[in-house]
């Protein structure tokens, strides 16, 4: 917190970054294995259907989706969403 009582970047940053830290895959890191990393990590804000990437782009990334849900779909060829998954907040998806 700042001296007026309001939340810092850091704060902020540290609250967003907590269910990646919570994921069982970074659970057990200690504080100096979170520091390696956390330079690499970068916080998406996504809009209601926005897109965050498309079927057959290369994975360069995988996501843990800190706040709300991700749903996963592709389209048929008939132009009808297929939803694969919903992805809630604290759950990754991409990993392979």
């Amino acid at each position: 917190m700042s001296n007026n009582g309001s939340p810092t970047a850091i704060d902020t940053e540290t609250k967003v970054l907590d269910p990646v830290w919570r994921h069982y895959l970074f659970a057990a890191l200690s504080d100096n294995q979170r520091l390696q990393l956390v330079d690499s990590i970068s916080v998406r804000h996504l809009d209601p259907e926005e897109m965050l990437f498309w079927h057959g782009e290369p994975a360069g990334h995988f996501f843990v989706v800190a706040q709300g849900r991700v749903k996963l779909f592709r389209d048929s060829r008939h132009g009808r969403q297929k939803v694969m998954e919903v992805v809630m907040a604290g759950h990754s998806f991409a990993e392979a």
